[in-house]
């Protein structure tokens, strides 16, 4: 091993992954993504998984699933530690998508890098963090979950405080224990 890579894997950064699913079996395949994860980084800690409802927003943003006006889905954030830089963790999670995709299961699959550290980024293929992070409570409520006290490197509010701004909506509900699916021996069958 060269000493240059030797060092790359000793820099530890703290990245918050957020990922939702629009399919009928959507924890089995978000199972499917963390073994992904699993194998390039190490998962810190996970939110709950929450049920959302497509009715959370107006206008809808255009990225909205085929611009429906409703849908049902499933969405948990992950903290993760990586040795990998912002750009190559954002493309590695696009290729866990593309994988995903060869098996017909990645137009139901949104994969996001939420924020890295506490940096800002902004370029043709990258921002950070998110630049809708803070704008969707159903990334948003989950990250808190599990990290509360960070700073949004932009805003300089803690994700706690921005939260607040979404009290009176209702944007979704308690699903399941994140921590499951963290269980890959389901995700071999």
């Amino acid at each position: 091993m060269s000493a240059s890579r030797n060092a790359n894997e000793l820099a530890s950064h703290l990245a918050l992954v957020g990922l939702k699913s629009f399919s009928n079996d959507g924890i089995a395949l978000m199972r499917k993504v963390f073994q992904s994860i699993d194998e390039e980084c190490e998962v810190i800690s996970i939110s709950s998984v929450y049920r959302i409802e497509g009715e959370l927003r107006s206008p809808k943003h255009v990225h909205d699933l085929k611009r429906v006006s409703s849908f049902d889905g499933l969405s948990v954030v992950a903290k993760v530690e990586t040795s990998m830089e912002p750009g190559q963790l954002l493309e590695w999670l696009q290729k866990v998508g593309l994988d995903l995709e060869t098996m017909g299961e990645h137009r139901s699959l949104s994969l996001n890098l939420l924020s890295y550290d506490d940096i800002t980024v902004m370029t043709s293929s990258l921002t950070l963090p998110h630049p809708e992070f803070h704008l969707k409570p159903e990334s948003l409520f989950p990250a808190v979950e599990i990290w509360p006290e960070y700073l949004h490197p932009v805003l300089k509010e803690s994700l706690n405080s921005l939260t607040k701004r979404f009290a009176n909506l209702r944007w979704g509900e308690f699903h399941s224990q994140g921590k499951t699916l963290l269980d890959f021996s389901e995700a071999q069958a």
